[in-house]
């Protein structure tokens, strides 16, 4: 319970900071922030620390198969952030 309050802490924040912005630029407010947030903030930041660590590793000599496998794990958070962007997306109210 503590982390989710944590995830909609840090969602909140950002939205209202950025929220003119929104406004300014796209004219729009994301009505379902909360709810994608509760998945892409935790998926996002698997993406940041696999990166740093498949960096880091790919300066070590013969761990090529390991920062290939962190690669693809990347790309693979990747794809499913995207996805579920573009799901949250279609429920887009005008």
């Amino acid at each position: 319970m503590n982390q989710a309050w944590q995830l909609t802490s840090v969602s909140l924040c950002a939205q209202l900071v950025t929220f003119p912005l929104g406004i300014l630029y796209f004219n729009q407010f994301p009505n379902l922030f909360l709810v994608s947030n509760l998945l892409v903030i935790p998926i996002s930041t698997g993406i940041i620390w696999v990166s740093v660590g498949a960096t880091i590793i790919s300066a070590l000599p013969y761990m090529s198969s390991l920062v290939f496998y962190s690669w693809k794990i990347t790309f693979a958070l990747t794809w499913l952030m995207n996805q579920l962007l573009l799901f949250f997306e279609t429920f887009h109210l005008h």
